[in-house]
């Protein structure tokens, strides 16, 4: 009773988002793709409330564009046949994800974190200590010299501990079966979770934990992909990258950069939920070697991010996207 309650819930809220994103635009015409699995998880914790005052009606018009047109698919479709043309095939690509990822997912953003390490410094010292201060890992250092290593980490697990279910989206799901090599800078499992429910086993590597010893190349015909994460992982706290002073040892961590390296040359490279803003993300793109082309997955794409890094657009969601590919590989084949 308790899923059935759930899925009209949800059937209810996709038919709200469909009928105000394009009246014109029927469920019937969505693509299998559009599972809008935040609004799932919002459904699922029966919350009309979200950390930091979000309400459902805010998250509707937040993910208006989650509900793709039929020009905007149409648009998606013609960008990938270019690609596919000039050599692009999905099977042998490899995944840059970002916190955009995440965030369809159903976890907050990093501002939540951000609020709650304020609050306890503000604590700590009798008022604001950052004022306009925005460098994300700056926080994250003062953070942990008054307050300490294990409160920073169990603010950050409080920060992606939302209220609401939080599941692996299509994207990650098809992901992790279609690309041999995933690269993410997000500090969720969402990826290894996504493997586990498929019975699938990854090779997992970090820089701030040394995989030297581990076999390399990645055994051959394994089931799972490799999963870079560039970051770390909040499953193994030693591993995470949040002062920077962890910027700057996994910056020189060389075997992991090396094996980073030889994952992606040659290999045509999709950008989904990443702005390519932060160190890390750059150096990644710059080890790309021609003629190696990429695409940046996501709506309202910023132009001069897909001139610097030499990027075709692809308007659409990653789950959308990822759906295609995987219709498209299974009418090949």
């Amino acid at each position: 009773v308790r899923h059935a309650i759930v899925d009209l819930y949800e059937n209810s809220l996709l038919r709200d988002l469909t009928r105000r994103r394009d009246t014109t635009l029927t469920a019937a015409r969505l693509p299998a793709a559009v599972t809008l699995p935040l609004l799932a998880g919002l459904a699922r914790g029966l919350l009309p409330m979200l950390p930091g005052g979000t309400t459902v009606a805010g998250i509707l018009d937040s993910m208006r564009w989650s509900v793709p047109t039929p020009s905007s698919i149409a648009a998606a479709r013609a960008a990938v046949d270019t690609a596919r043309a000039a050599g692009f095939d999905p099977r042998q690509a490899v995944l840059l994800a970002g916190a955009g990822m995440s965030l369809r997912a159903g976890y907050p953003g990093i501002e939540v974190l951000w609020r709650l390490l304020l609050d306890a410094l503000a604590a700590r010292h009798g008022g604001s200590v950052m004022g306009t201060h925005r460098d994300f890992h700056d926080v994250l250092t003062v953070a942990e010299h008054d307050l300490g290593r294990d409160a920073v980490v169990e603010r950050l697990c409080q920060a992606m501990s939302p209220p609401q279910s939080v599941s692996p989206t299509l994207a990650h799901l098809i992901a992790v079966r279609r690309m041999p090599v995933i690269f993410t800078t997000n500090y969720d499992d969402l990826f290894e979770r996504a493997c586990d429910q498929q019975g699938l086993t990854p090779i997992i590597l970090t820089p701030l934990d040394d995989g030297r010893a581990r076999t390399w190349p990645p055994r051959p015909g394994g089931d799972g992909p490799v999963i870079f994460k560039i970051d770390g992982s909040i499953t193994a706290p030693s591993t995470l990258v949040l002062t920077q002073n962890d910027r700057r040892r996994a910056a020189g961590a060389t075997w992991f950069w090396e094996r980073v390296a030889q994952s992606i040359t040659g290999r045509w490279m999709v950008v989904a939920g990443h702005a390519l803003r932060d160190p890390s993300a750059r150096r990644l793109m710059g080890l790309r070697a021609a003629p190696a082309g990429g695409l940046m997955v996501g709506p309202s794409l910023d132009r001069i991010t897909l001139r610097l890094f030499d990027l075709t657009p692809v308007d659409i969601d990653a789950d959308s996207f990822m759906a295609m590919m995987s219709s498209d590989d299974q009418a090949a084949g």
